[in-house]
């Protein structure tokens, strides 16, 4: 690689910096642009004209921010807390070594933000975080998400070129990934920050993996950074946990290159290592996520608990996993109508194979994969010389490239994509295809290289078009980041596209309702009512809220009562148990039995934050028999 090759790398990150960084402003007044959005009046949407979309930055509370970033406790949890003065990164990584936070475990991420923002802190004056302009930090902590966006861009383009696709090809095709709507996301949303840390370690993995079948002197050291690095990007987003399977196909693309020299180190020493590190965390993540498999949190029931009806689960999850692969190869292609969630339609998550009860969606996304996958497995077996004994000629290279391409894809999607439980799932999240669109992209710069004998150059033509379609997709983003901007922002943009999609009407609900908003809360909350999914646990806990927080609390316990009658398998869930007992307490003739409950209750609970909630609720229960039952009590439905 000459030195013209490597002063050109960093062209990417800068021009991706150049067309993104103007939008985050103080004041993104003439960044983003006023626009009309629904509003929901009286029950139902209507489109109204807003002043503004974005007057200024704020962290997202609606969006986990709020824990992330403001009311996480104790002190080292929170980047905005107390900063300790002369704190050196390193005691900030040993307090948040033992901190799982909201079903993940990443210590490095938040190490790195907190530094930075305490940074920031004791540069202006050591005041009480609470005294500050939050605002202010939410806008640094995007900022830090660009740049650390902008390298990836740079390592994109540089790991294209050490893989032989070109210096403008992998130029172009890195602009395009940096530039795409669909990968901003990551510095748009402040809890989103963590994707592009871990994007970092992944490319610098990748590159060490490349490298050490060229420099053999330093194999084994190359072969030990790609593992420390792996390390890394799972400490910093546990969604790079499948990153091994890639860097192994990486490696045997290398291996079998037609210009691969013919020193090639062991791939014990790079394999072996990294299957130990990933069992080591994917044992961690498993622990983590412990929370994010109760049953209560999702429409899609956990597997142990199975469904009333003959749907499976299992199945329900595949499917829907099939729809999320088939959707952002749809957005790469036509990124159109981006938000911050994807809402699952009740049809999308039958468990059935039945072809006639699939939605039109689902059913196309499972025959697309089908097709795919089998292709893409022939294609490699072709490329790996397993069929060459009888007979069957390898593939083109750039059928090889293609189907590496789109298994790594497929791979590395594995963990986000809704096949494992975590939290609430939902169709997709942009911030999701952050990491699994790099080797797309990598790939798309190989078919790009004109260096290649018989394969059409890139032309002056084809420069000039990649060249428009960075141009395009970089005005996008930047009206796409403003969406980002504040709670109003996001979620006016996301009703607008889609006013049937319930979890963001209810969040939406619950954020007026807390911000003291409480008549234009109303409205979305009897909007939810309408929108809200009737099967599963998670759509009756959602709907019995919606009518106890506009004060029709007897209707919630009606539901409570009835899904206790008919669903037998829900009553050992800590939150169903603990609601029906307060639902008991409103009558005298149940109290002996809402006691015993929210013993029950709080004997299962594990969530943290619920378990100092429903022993609460416990223990003002006594405390109310002890005084005789005088007065009224003061326990809480939750949610």
């Amino acid at each position: 690689m000459h030195l013209l090759h490597l002063a050109l790398i960093p062209l990417p990150g800068f021009l991706t910096h150049f067309a993104l960084s103007p939008v985050l402003s103080p004041t993104p007044l003439l960044s983003c642009p006023s626009r009309p959005y629904t509003r929901i009046t009286s029950g139902s949407p209507s489109l109204v004209q807003a002043s503004e979309t974005c007057t200024a930055w704020s962290f997202l509370h609606t969006w986990d921010d709020e824990y992330n970033f403001i009311t996480a406790a104790p002190d080292h949890m929170s980047p905005l807390s107390r900063p300790v003065p002369n704190s050196s990164i390193w005691s900030v990584l040993v307090a948040n070594l033992g901190v799982f936070r909201i079903n993940v475990y990443e210590p490095l991420a938040w190490t790195v933000t907190k530094a930075l923002i305490t940074r920031e802190m004791w540069s202006r004056a050591p005041v009480d975080a609470m005294e500050l302009d939050f605002s202010e930090y939410s806008l640094l902590v995007r900022r830090q998400g660009l740049a650390l966006h902008s390298i990836n861009a740079c390592l994109l383009a540089l790991l294209g070129m050490l893989l032989g696709a070109g210096v403008l090809p992998s130029l172009l095709s890195s602009l395009l990934w940096a530039v795409h709507p669909v990968s901003v996301e990551v510095f748009a949303w402040p809890s989103a920050t963590p994707y592009a840390l871990a994007g970092l370690f992944s490319l610098l993995a990748a590159v060490a993996v490349v490298l050490r079948g060229r420099w053999h002197r330093a194999a084994h050291w190359l072969s030990a950074t790609a593992c420390i690095m792996y390390v890394c990007a799972v400490f910093s987003k546990s969604a790079a946990i499948a990153l091994p399977g890639a860097l192994v196909l990486l490696d045997q693309a290398c291996l079998r290159s037609p210009s691969s020299k013919q020193f090639h180190p062991h791939p014990l020493s790079l394999y072996l290592p990294l299957l130990v590190c990933a069992l080591l965390l994917l044992y961690v993540t498993v622990v983590a996520n412990t929370e994010g498999t109760v049953a209560t949190s999702d429409l899609i029931d956990s597997l142990p608990l199975g469904v009333a009806s003959n749907d499976s689960p299992l199945i329900a999850r595949a499917l829907k996993s099939a729809v999320t692969l088939t959707l952002y190869l749809r957005l790469l292609l036509f990124p159109t109508n981006l938000r911050a969630h994807y809402v699952l339609d009740e049809g999308e998550i039958r468990g059935s194979l039945d072809a006639t009860t699939m939605t039109p969606e689902v059913l196309m996304s499972v025959g697309l994969w089908v097709a795919i996958s089998s292709a893409v497995a022939v294609t490699l077996a072709r490329a790996s010389g397993w069929l060459s004994k009888v007979g069957v000629k390898p593939p083109s290279p750039d059928a090889a490239v293609a189907a590496l391409s789109l298994a790594t894809y497929t791979g590395l999607f594995l963990p986000t994509c809704g096949l494992v439980q975590h939290g609430m799932v939902q169709k997709g999240g942009d911030r999701y295809a952050y990491l699994t669109w790099m080797p797309l992209f990598l790939g798309l710069s190989w078919l790009l290289n004109k260096k290649r004998g018989g394969a059409p150059g890139l032309g002056l033509m084809g420069v000039f078009l990649m060249l428009l379609a960075a141009g395009v997709l970089g005005t996008v983003s930047r009206a796409h980041v403003c969406t980002y901007c504040s709670d109003d922002a996001l979620h006016r943009h996301a009703l607008t596209l889609d006013p049937t999609d319930w979890r963001m009407v209810d969040t939406y609900a619950e954020y007026l309702h807390r911000t003291g908003r409480g008549e234009e809360a109303r409205d979305y909350f009897e909007r939810s009512l309408d929108v809200l999914p009737r099967q599963r646990v998670k759509g009756m806990m959602t709907r019995a809220k919606t009518y106890a927080m506009t004060g029709d609390v007897g209707k919630a316990c009606d539901m409570y009562f009835q899904w206790w009658q008919e669903r037998e398998e829900d009553r050992t869930m800590p939150l169903f148990v603990n609601n029906v007992a307060i639902c008991l307490l409103r009558d005298e003739g149940g109290r002996a039995d809402a006691e015993a409950l929210l013993e029950d209750a709080a004997k299962t609970v594990s969530v943290e934050g619920q378990v100092e909630k429903v022993a609460g609720n416990l223990e003002l229960l006594r405390e109310w028999r002890a005084g005789g039952w005088a007065g009224s009590y003061k326990g809480a439905l939750l949610w």
